[in-house]
C-alpha cells in the first residue's frame, strides 16, 4: 500500500484534502508600491535631514573660522529643494507617456532604481560638489516624479471598481510611512556611523527592493504568471462591467 505525499499548502478537514487561501496578487502589488512609495519617501527625508545636518556644522565651523563644510546656507538648501521639486514637476509629465507606451510595471520599478542609484551618488558628492549636487537632486526628481502615474496605470488594469479607492489610498500611504520611517532611520543612522550613512543605507534598499517588484508584479492580470484564474475573471470582468458616461451623446443632445 502507497500513500500519496499531501502538498505543504493543503489542509485536511473533515475527510478532505483542501488548499488554503493564497493572498491576491493585486494585494501584492499595493503591498510592493506601498513599500516603492516608502523608499522613495525615505529617501527624501533622508536627504533633507542629511542637509539640515551638514547646515548645522557649517555653522560651527564657520565660528571657529573654517569654511571646510561648504556653503550650506538656508538658501542653497532651498535651491536644491526648488531643483528636486522641478524635476518632480516634468518627471510627472514624462511619466504619464512613458506608462501609456510601455508596460507601467517596468517604468516604475526603472524610476525608483533610478533614483535609488543616483542617491548613491549624492551621498558621494554631498559635501564636494555642491553644483553638480543640484543637477542630481533635478534628475531625481524626474525619477520620483515617473512613479505617480506608472502606478495609476498599473491600477487600471488591476483595481476593480469597487476596490480601487482602498487600493490607491494604500498604495499611497508608503510616502507618509517612509516619511516617518526615514526620520528614525537617518537618526539612527546618524548616531551610529555619520550624516551620509542613511543617504547609502535608502539608496542600496530601493536597488535591492526591485528584484522582488518584477518577480511579484506584472502589468495585468492577464500577463501575471502565477494569479489564480478566479482573481482574473474577477478583475477583468469587473472591469468591462464599467459604465462609461457617454459624453458624446450627451453634448449630441445639448446641440
Amino acid at each position: 500500500m502507497t500513500l500519496k505525499a499531501v502538498p505543504t499548502f493543503a489542509v485536511e478537514k473533515s475527510g478532505k484534502v483542501q488548499k488554503m487561501p493564497t493572498w491576491p496578487k493585486r494585494c501584492i502589488l499595493v503591498s510592493m508600491a506601498f513599500m516603492g512609495f516608502s523608499l522613495t519617501s525615505g529617501i527624501r527625508r533622508s536627504f533633507t535631514e542629511a542637509a539640515f545636518s551638514l547646515q548645522r556644522d557649517a555653522h560651527w565651523k564657520m565660528l571657529n573660522n573654517d569654511t571646510s563644510a561648504g556653503n550650506w546656507t538656508t538658501d542653497f538648501i532651498r535651491s536644491l529643494q526648488s531643483s528636486f521639486t522641478w524635476g518632480l514637476f516634468i518627471g510627472h509629465v514624462i511619466g504619464s507617456a512613458l506608462s501609456y507606451k510601455y508596460p507601467a510595471n517596468g517604468v516604475f520599478a526603472v524610476a525608483i532604481l533610478l533614483d535609488s542609484s543616483l542617491h548613491l551618488v549624492v551621498a558621494g558628492v554631498m559635501q564636494v560638489h555642491q553644483i553638480f549636487l543640484m543637477s542630481l537632486l533635478f534628475l531625481q526628481g524626474v525619477a520620483d516624479g515617473l512613479t505617480f502615474p506608472a502606478f495609476q496605470s498599473l491600477l487600471r488594469y488591476w483595481a476593480p471598481p469597487l476596490e480601487r479607492t482602498r487600493m490607491f489610498t494604500a498604495g499611497y500611504a508608503g510616502l507618509h510611512c517612509g516619511s516617518l520611517l526615514g526620520f528614525q532611520v537617518f537618526s539612527a543612522s546618524e548616531r551610529l556611523f555619520s550624516s551620509t550613512t542613511g543617504l547609502y543605507l535608502y539608496g542600496l534598499m530601493g536597488i535591492l527592493w526591485v528584484l522582488p517588484w518584477f518577480l511579484l508584479v506584472s502589468e495585468s492580470p492577464s500577463k501575471h504568471p502565477g494569479v489564480s484564474t478566479r482573481e482574473k475573471i474577477y478583475i477583468i470582468d469587473s472591469l468591462q462591467l464599467q459604465e462609461h458616461v457617454p459624453f458624446s451623446v450627451m453634448f449630441a443632445a445639448i446641440r
